[in-house]
């Protein structure tokens, strides 16, 4: 991504009907693949969605550039190096407290501006590999550059901020004695995490299923009927599936837009589940912090876990850390260690819980590793709830967890949301849709 110019955002603003003349994110020779039902091997597979997926990726950058409405900060360059074919680039720049929580991160991707020695400008796309900050030091910071920049007379409240670049051009006639200028654009952590899954999904047991659902023995189709809501049926033989010594794709068709509709259907699956084995534990994941909310309080008759960063205040009750510290009062009679401590009321936590929440697009970022998660406990199955919100690299991530029990419920019926270019390839086609066939 940091190697497209940044010509190309200006350029496809201008055009009348863009979405007709893409830039050249990939070279001409190749074209973008049709969805199709059933894929002959994992290469197949990835040249379909990667493809997808890094055009999906421009039309993200595209609507960050376009709407950016964030801070442009100013920083001096105080270290280079040319790293094979990246330039990494050190900057330092200071900011008041109340700009720190709109500065890149670490995976973003921001636009720099540098100056040249004939004082023109030299944009491009780089990308933030790691960030840090401290408050303001008068004796060390008064003098630098970046903080006179600033052009403040109270420095209460400033930080020194520390950010490292990759760009993928070399520039020869820098003026490192400018500042140079950078804004956030986007967090491509989630791009990349998309990108890591269909990577691995060779490493999966499911990874047949995927490929050919229609005529994998490992998948299994049922539909909740709407009127009555009779899910027993369905859910007896969901447990069954689940219980046996195989792998298992489950679709489970629900046309419920209610959350606690489908839950009442997954609470009811747990106890089936806990009947055949009592340390049963499910996974259940979502794209979004609101529906886990929902999703825990509709399921805390099973002590349900969320071990993301909680940034709900509605999930923050059940989050690991939180119930972690809740819980340490019971081992400090008999541990002094605090470490041992810790760890002891964390292992507690999970072992008492019977649904652990995770957001998919963080699994990475775990305070507990779902890998780890998946190996020291008895992971009946993983869900994902509200499947056909997901686009098929989003869907494959927990398969990379060593998941080998998956249940994608939701309405087969719905598309999920994806730019008008990459919707004529059916990118908006969840895996639920497709293994629904």
């Amino acid at each position: 991504m940091i190697s497209w110019s940044y010509d190309w955002l200006s350029e496809f603003e201008r055009q009348l009907k863009p979405e007709l003349n893409l830039p050249p994110i990939l070279p001409k020779s190749v074209e973008l693949s049709q969805v199709r039902n059933t894929y002959s091997d994992e290469r197949e597979y990835y040249n379909t969605y990667f493809k997808l997926l890094l055009f999906e990726s421009w039309f993200k950058l595209y609507e960050a550039w376009k709407n950016n409405q964030r801070c442009v900060f100013q920083g001096k360059i105080s270290d280079y190096e040319q790293k094979n074919e990246f330039n990494k680039y050190l900057i330092e720049c200071f900011v008041p407290s109340t700009h720190i929580e709109t500065l890149p991160k670490e995976s973003c991707i921001v636009l720099v501006t540098f100056k040249s020695l004939g004082n023109s400008a030299i944009k491009m796309l780089g990308y933030v590999t790691k960030s840090m900050n401290r408050q303001f030091a008068a004796t060390h910071d008064g003098e630098h550059e970046a903080y006179k920049a600033l052009g403040v007379t109270e420095n209460t409240g400033i930080y020194k901020f520390k950010i490292t670049i990759y760009t993928a051009f070399k520039v020869d006639d820098i003026n490192d004695r400018e500042l140079i200028s950078f804004q956030h654009l986007l967090n491509v952590r989630k791009i990349l995490q998309q990108n890591d899954a269909l990577m691995n999904l060779s490493k999966s047991t499911l990874s047949d299923a995927v490929l050919s659902p229609i005529t994998s023995p490992n998948k299994f189709s049922a539909s909740i009927p709407k009127e009555g809501m009779d899910y027993v049926t369905v859910m007896d033989q969901v447990c069954k599936r689940v219980t046996d010594q195989v792998p298992l794709l489950a679709m489970v068709h629900a046309e419920f837009s209610l959350t606690w509709e489908r839950m009442t259907a997954v609470s009811y699956l747990i106890k089936k589940l806990q009947e055949k084995q009592p340390d049963a534990k499910v996974i259940i994941c979502s794209k979004s912090e609101n529906s886990l909310s929902d999703i825990a309080m509709y399921l805390k008759q099973h002590n349900p876990v969320y071990i993301n960063t909680d940034r709900i205040s509605d999930l923050r009750k059940y989050s690991l850390a939180k119930l972690t510290d809740k819980n340490k009062s019971i081992f400090r009679n008999t541990e002094t260690d605090e470490a041992k401590v810790e760890r002891m009321a964390r292992n507690h936590v999970l072992a008492t819980s019977d649904v652990i929440l995770v957001l998919l697009l963080g699994l990475e970022n775990d305070d507990c590793s779902v890998m780890k998660l998946v190996k020291e406990f008895n992971i009946a199955c993983c869900i994902l709830d509200e499947a056909h919100m997901c686009n098929e690299p989003e869907s494959i991530i927990p398969l990379t967890y060593g998941i080998k029990k998956y249940v994608l419920l939701g309405n087969k019926n719905l598309l999920c949301n994806v730019s008008p270019y990459t919707i004529t390839y059916d990118y908006n086609r969840s895996l639920l849709n497709r293994a629904s066939l």
